[in-house]
This record gives structure tokens, sequence and C-alpha cells, in this order.
């Protein structure tokens, strides 16, 4: 490749004979950034389980992700959610020369109200991929918000995504008669999943100052923000909202977050669309995600951290 260019592989190119795989980039000389874009239109094969009545339907939308500079011991994932009608899976590539052992750990939000679901144990051969469907694990409770933390016992390190098919219908405020829309359709009726595929990466580290540039809702689509706390002790967050040049602090959003807990913020009083910075008295993990109110549309995505008060993820003890 040529400086400043670009280059597109189709999938058809590669030379797989699976029908799922992992791709690993690598530049002889100078360095690349590299991004997969997936497509789906909904007509293809549905998603299986491992149970025949198990089944999700078939892929609609398209998700564009960044490929991961490189593999880490530890990944973590604060926002997932089970749902009927959607699927949650985790992709887990060993890029090394080593088998890996992982051990998946799920954590809701306050877990002292659920019962703790048992850690996934997982074998990765050397440069070999393995797909986990969340959907399926025994205990998980359907509509309670929970973390996904990857890590390797060996510390042999892994790449690790986590692919969302479809979503829990957005919460959404009823309109007022001054508001509504007549000819405008409906939003899905409660518990009617949203369309949508998304990929997301991990985080192998966490920060105390975090980045969302933009919240992204619309009168179509409702955001989310979650932050997860991977440490040992509890952590205070605070939002501040940039709104027409200036810092403007999101006192709703000031929430404690218990060690090894997750919230999602109030966000209801801000902008629509401000650029957001979360910054927290410990080391965090924050999230995005936009479900469309009705329709096709699903997105998720981790902030951008600020550099400075980057912190690695700890290995696995």
């Amino acid at each position: 490749m040529s400086g400043r260019s670009l280059r597109v592989v189709p999938a058809e190119d590669l030379p797989a004979r699976r029908g799922r795989i992992a791709t690993k980039v690598t530049a002889r000389t100078g360095r690349v950034v590299v991004d997969r874009i997936q497509t789906y239109d909904g007509k293809g094969d549905v998603v299986e389980g491992s149970d025949d009545a198990t089944t999700t339907a078939a892929p609609q939308g398209l998700a564009s992700a960044p490929g991961l500079p490189s593999p880490a011991s530890r990944w973590l994932f604060p926002d997932a959610t089970n749902a009927e009608g959607t699927r949650t899976q985790l992709a887990l590539y060993n890029p090394t020369g080593r088998p890996a052992r992982l051990q998946v750990v799920i954590t809701y939000q306050d877990p002292g109200r659920q019962a703790p679901v048992d850690p996934i144990d997982v074998d990765v051969r050397a440069r070999e991929q393995q797909l986990v469907d969340l959907t399926e694990t025994a205990g998980i409770e359907p509509g309670v918000p929970y973390t996904v933390d990857v890590r390797s016992l060996d510390d042999v390190p892994v790449a690790a995504e986590q692919l969302r098919f479809g979503a829990p219908a957005p919460v959404v405020a009823a309109a007022t008669d001054a508001e509504a829309d007549p000819d405008e359709e409906a939003p899905p009726a409660e518990g009617e999943p949203v369309a949508g595929f998304a990929v997301v990466a991990g985080s192998p580290l966490a920060a105390r100052s975090w980045l969302v540039p933009s919240r992204s809702a619309s009168t179509s689509r409702v955001a989310s923000v979650v932050v997860a706390n991977p440490g040992a002790a509890s952590v205070t967050v605070r939002v501040e909202a940039f709104v027409e040049g200036k810092r403007t602090a999101v006192e709703a959003a000031t929430v404690r977050v218990p060690a090894g807990d997750r919230r999602e913020l109030d966000l209801s009083s801000t902008f629509l669309n401000p650029a957001l910075v979360v910054t927290a008295t410990g080391p965090v993990v924050v999230s995005h995600s936009v479900v469309a109110t009705e329709g096709l549309g699903l997105t998720q995505s981790l902030a951008s951290p600020f550099p400075e008060t980057v912190t690695e993820l700890p290995a696995a003890r």
C-alpha cells in the first residue's frame, strides 16, 4: 500500500473455509489502521444456539469497528443485557502459540439482588478462535444489565469482542398531546426488540476520565452511557456537558458506583447531543450505546479515555 491510501479487502478474498473466522493483519513495513465492516440485510440464516429451540432472527444492520492493535490478558465490557428476541455473544481469539485458559465473569448491576452466575471456563487453542453465547448461559437473568469480564488465567494474551444481535426496546418517555405527531409511527411496544447488529471490543484498561464525543440522542433514538467499576473500592462519578462552548455540570448524573458494580448515568436533563466528560475518583470503564426507538438501529462503543488518567486492568489472580 502506498502512503495515505485506503484498500478494501472483501471477505470472499480471504483464504478461509469456515463461516466464522478471526483475522490478523500484520504490516511488514510501516504502520496501518485496520477497520472491519459487516453488513446484514435480514435475509440470511437465523442465528442458532446449541438448543434447537433457541434461535434469533437473521442479522440486520451494519457494524464498523476498528481492529485491536494488540491482545491483552483481560478485557472488560461494561454493558450487556439478555432479552427475548436478542442475542449476545463473545468472540475470543488466541493469536499466540500457546493455549489460553480463559474465565468469563458475569456481574450484575446491584449484584446483591441476584443470585451470582458461575464463571464460564473457556479453553482457546493456539491460533484459534471461539464463540461464547451468553444468551444460552445458565443463570443469567433476562432483562437484568450486567458487565462481562474476560480474564486469561495463565496470562496468555487474547483478543475479545462483544457481538449484539438486536437490543431490548429502549425506555422512551411518553409524549404529551402537544408533542405527539399523529403521522409518526409508534415506537416498539415494551419488550419488543429493536433490530440491529453491533460489535464492540472490550477495554483492557481503565481510566479516571473519559470523553463521549456526542451523546447522539434524538426523538428517534435513545442513548445511554454506562460506567463500570473494576476496582476494589467504590468511586464517585461526575459528568460535564459541553454546551455552547462551556463545560456545564450534569448534577443528576452524579452517582456512586460500588466496587465491581456498574451504573447507567441519568442524562435526562442534558441537551440531546452534547459532548460529555465522565470523571471518576478512581479508574473506571465507560461505554456508550444508541438504540433506535423504531425501525432499525443499534450501535455500541467505548468512550475515549484521557491518556494521562489511564491504568491497565490488573491480571486475573
